[in-house]
């Protein structure tokens, strides 16, 4: 799949997910992956803009090029619920704000860990009732022919 198909799967999930008052950008571009101090291998990440219906995805290409079809499924299914928990998120952030910055710190990361296990749990759920992304489309037989200076 390109880029653009892609983003076209992706936005007819968020359809599908009733997130069709949001705007989002799509990446597999390497050079877009957040600078944000996790140093894990990820298959991909959200991130959300404050005050607005507007977020990010970022899918690792690599992760990407050796996925199944259901783990591609289920990672962008994953991705788009980080937008129905935008809100909760902004909570968070901003109330951890006016908190010491190691309490700040670590609160914050309770906060992320638990998000994280419960958005992995509803995307197992809910992916299943979505469909799989287009495969690639084998060559056509016609252009195939061409091709091979067939008529």
């Amino acid at each position: 799949m390109n880029g653009d198909a892609i983003a076209d799967y992706v936005r007819d999930l968020a359809d599908r997910m009733q997130l069709c008052d949001w705007s989002l950008s799509i990446s597999l571009d390497p050079d877009d992956e957040p600078d944000d101090g996790v140093d894990d291998a990820r298959c991909g990440t959200f991130q959300g803009t404050l005050g607005r219906r507007h977020g990010a995805i970022w899918l690792n290409p690599e992760w990407w090029a050796g996925a199944t079809p259901e783990e591609r499924r289920q990672t962008c299914v994953h991705e788009l619920i980080h937008a129905h928990e935008h809100g909760a998120r902004e909570i968070v952030i901003h109330t951890v704000s006016l908190l010491p910055a190691r309490t700040a710190e670590v609160l914050q990361a309770i906060y992320d860990v638990q998000a994280e296990y419960a958005i992995d749990a509803l995307a197992d759920v809910i992916a299943r009732s979505m469909p799989l992304p287009p495969e690639e489309a084998p060559p056509d037989a016609a252009s195939e022919e061409e091709s091979h200076g067939g008529a």
